[in-house]
């Protein structure tokens, strides 16, 4: 795996909205929109959500735990932010006054950052889908940390 060549972050519209409607979207196109991208939407004036895909390819490795703290410490940074809570690994909501693209840089530089972790000996993606699949259909598979919010 490698890191994304294209890295572009941009505030989108639907096709009948636009900067009037009040709705912000932001969103980081890379080469590999199934790996990299992460987007931000404003729910309201107070709330955002984001989500990635990224925490996939992490699920079930070692690396997994280290990734969530990260992207918890990494949203809970951003100016305006004052609650950060994750639905899933992949989906998180952000409460504050805080800026879309500030949200979406951040997100994505824990995912490049756990990218190259995850390639490095001391971090190897470990992550087999047939793996997991055949320990998840065994019941040998565990959870080893409660996913949860993350309120402080």
């Amino acid at each position: 795996m490698k890191a994304a060549t294209k890295d572009i972050i941009e505030q989108i519209y639907e096709e009948d909205e636009g900067p009037e409607s009040g709705i912000e979207h932001w969103v980081r196109w890379t080469d590999e929109p199934e790996t990299w991208d992460v987007s931000a939407l404003g729910i309201d004036a107070s709330a955002w959500l984001i989500w990635e895909r990224f925490s996939d390819r992490l699920r079930w490795t070692p690396l997994e735990h280290a990734y969530l703290s990260q992207m918890y410490e990494a949203l809970r940074s951003v100016d305006g932010v004052v609650q950060v809570n994750t639905r899933d690994p992949k989906e998180w909501v952000v409460y504050g006054n805080a800026r879309g693209e500030a949200l979406v840089r951040a997100m994505a530089g824990v995912v490049d950052r756990m990218t190259y972790r995850a390639q490095t000996p001391s971090g190897p993606m470990v992550r087999d889908a047939q793996c997991v699949s055949d320990r998840q259909s065994s019941g040998t598979a565990q959870i080893q940390e409660k996913r949860g919010s993350h309120d402080q």
